[in-house]
């Protein structure tokens, strides 16, 4: 006994075998695959005269093949009601055509994973620039601190110097060195600088001096 088999895509006929009910077939006009079962499959008495195609043999007896997916089942013309808008689309489409809101849950899968990736890019991006800022403070704190040292030994190197002129000076020739000295003056000036500029006073610069020189060390208690 011949089966007769209506596509459930074209709706085209065609005549088959009997054991061909319950495998994969391909429809000859539109070449979908479909289940050969009872929604699909008629049997055809031996006297029937039906003029319907009839199918390649071949076709039924390649091996099973897995079923298409369920968007692709649907026929083309099929529509449905978007569950976000509610305006008509293709039972087939992925995403609305009227609010644009992703329905197939494969995409939108992908687009979280792609926003999540973006995401966690920008927040690497973000984290990297904080982290420069702070090296970059660092570095300008460390710049800032070691040109304020060399500044302050060369203020006390200054000092020295005219310091040492100075006492000299005095103990040759007591007569002649007297507090309208310019030596004298400024050595004052320096020591105002010191009080002013760094919060401190003489024996503090002298010993934050000789901490970072101890080959140049400073003694002015011999010259007092």
């Amino acid at each position: 006994m011949s089966i007769s088999m209506t596509c459930p895509f074209c709706k085209s006929k065609s005549t088959g075998k009997d054991d061909w009910v319950g495998k994969q077939v391909k429809c000859p006009t539109c070449e979908s695959f479909f289940m050969a079962d009872a929604a699909t499959v008629r049997r055809i008495p031996a006297t029937s005269a039906d003029p319907v195609e009839s199918w390649p043999e071949h076709l039924a007896k390649r091996k099973p093949i897995p079923s298409p997916p369920k968007e692709q089942s649907q026929q083309a013309g099929e529509s449905k009601a978007c569950h976000f808008c509610g305006e008509k689309i293709l039972a087939v489409a992925k995403k609305c055509k009227h609010c644009g809101e992703i329905l197939s849950k494969t995409l939108a899968r992908e687009r979280e994973t792609e926003k999540s990736k973006a995401g966690q890019v920008v927040a690497y991006s973000i984290g990297m620039v904080v982290l420069l800022i702070i090296l970059l403070g660092i570095l300008f704190l460390i710049i800032g601190y070691q040109s304020d040292a060399a500044e302050q030994d060369q203020v006390m190197e200054q000092y020295a110097v005219v310091r040492q002129n100075f006492m000299a000076d005095l103990k040759q020739r007591p007569e002649r060195v007297h507090q309208e000295d310019p030596r004298f003056k400024e050595l004052l000036r320096l020591e105002e600088v010191m009080r002013t500029r760094w919060g401190t006073d003489l024996g503090q610069m002298v010993a934050r001096y000789n901490q970072r020189n101890p080959s140049k060390k400073l003694d002015f208690s011999k010259n007092q």
